[in-house]
């Protein structure tokens, strides 16, 4: 399982290497996730992991291409769960089955937080703090929201009753947080979560839809949700809404302009994947290869075809919508300690599905490049139109 750093980290122009130290310390404990695998396989992931070896060549060629550093080990098992950045950029929580750890990238350790694996994910509360809810043995419905502090490896609670929470969210203020879970009709609604004594309060109470997915951004008051393959934008009291169809997820970049949306993408077959057709004839040929002896097994109610999970970008200034071609992905955020960088679950290079990965890319000049009017390669115009401006 080893590691390359394939470009220089967001720090590298200010002669420091914190995250470069991360993506490193990644790479050993992937180890972790290479004995279990929490989800349930599928027949289709059975018959890819058969059809398709890991070519680790291949992976590096397309990341190196389209400028995304990789965490884990091209080619490990990669079962991390959730994952989340701390304010600085330098200390990344992570899960994985055993539980959460911690990484310095600065003093080059790891650090295993003491708990059981909790039931959602972390959200940092500041450098040191990252807070968690964790279910309390045979008692349905509560949990222990939990902080553990990594400056003092210590850990404090307090209980609180929620019914399937998900989607934790910070809100800029150490004592509030915000959290989806089912409300008295079984809806899935947002509420209000204070860190002092497990308080619970519906927040949001404008917002009348139920919800699949829920972000909050508190440095410009954005609430985002998504429903019916829909997503909406709207601040915190409700005013100046904007829909997003065809989209799962917005998350809003920190500066207010731009919002990532995330979508199922069109079809492609799991067993012919040659990206922008720049393989070479005889790597054409072993996929074709491959294909034709797949397909010809496989029974007639199997997939021919997968949606990859992709990314749109959405310029609230311009009120135009960009595709991301060059990669795809789920689960996005902004990097925290640099503007327009981003992370993400790699799916896959130019629609080629790759071993699953945490993927970090700099959307800075793609981002410029449209603001004056042009199409870089790897961005489409989905909806508006281009205009001149700057980052």
């Amino acid at each position: 399982m080893g590691y390359e750093l394939l470009y220089p980290t967001p720090y590298a122009r200010e002669g420091r290497y914190p995250l470069a130290v991360v993506l490193v310390l990644l790479a050993l404990v992937s180890l972790y996730g290479c004995e279990q695998d929490i989800r349930e396989g599928s027949f289709y992931e059975d018959v890819k992991a058969a059809y398709e070896d890991c070519d680790d060549a291949e992976i590096r060629f397309l990341t190196q291409k389209h400028g995304i550093q990789t965490a884990f080990a091209r080619c490990g098992s990669n079962n991390f769960l959730t994952f989340d950045w701390a304010p600085n950029g330098v200390h990344l929580y992570f899960q994985l089955p055993p539980g959460g750890y911690i990484l310095d990238g600065e003093k080059k350790t790891i650090s295993v937080v003491p708990t059981a694996l909790p039931k959602t994910n972390g959200v940092w509360l500041d450098d040191n703090r990252i807070c968690f809810l964790l279910p309390v043995e045979d008692q349905d419905d509560i949990y222990d929201l939990t902080v553990y502090d990594r400056s003092t490896n210590s850990l404090t609670a307090v209980r609180t009753t929620l019914r399937e929470p998900r989607y934790l969210q910070g809100t800029g203020q150490p004592t509030r947080l915000l959290v989806t879970a089912l409300d008295q009709s079984s809806r899935r609604r947002p509420f209000s979560l204070k860190t002092t004594d497990g308080r619970v309060e519906r927040a949001f109470t404008w917002l009348g839809d139920e919800l699949d997915t829920f972000t909050f951004e508190p440095a410009t008051g954005f609430v985002t949700w998504a429903n019916a393959n829909e997503s909406h934008l709207a601040l915190q009291d409700g005013s100046h809404q904007v829909d997003f169809p065809d989209s799962t997820r917005a998350v809003v970049h920190h500066g207010g302009r731009y919002v990532a949306l995330e979508r199922l993408g069109d079809s492609v077959s799991p067993f012919d994947q040659s990206g922008w057709d720049e393989l070479s004839d005889e790597a054409r040929e072993r996929r074709k290869k491959k294909r034709d002896a797949w397909v010809e097994r496989l029974p007639e109610w199997a997939p021919r075809e997968v949606r990859p999970p992709s990314f749109d970008i959405y310029d609230l200034e311009n009120n135009s919508r960009y595709r991301i071609t060059s990669f795809q992905g789920s689960d996005f955020h902004w990097y925290p300690a640099r503007d327009y960088y981003c992370y993400f679950r790699l799916w896959g290079v130019e629609g080629v599905e790759l071993h699953k990965n945490v993927g970090l890319v700099d959307l800075t000049d793609r981002l410029r490049v449209v603001g004056r009017g042009e199409f870089p390669r790897g961005m489409e115009l989905v909806s508006g139109q281009l205009h001149e401006g700057t980052l």
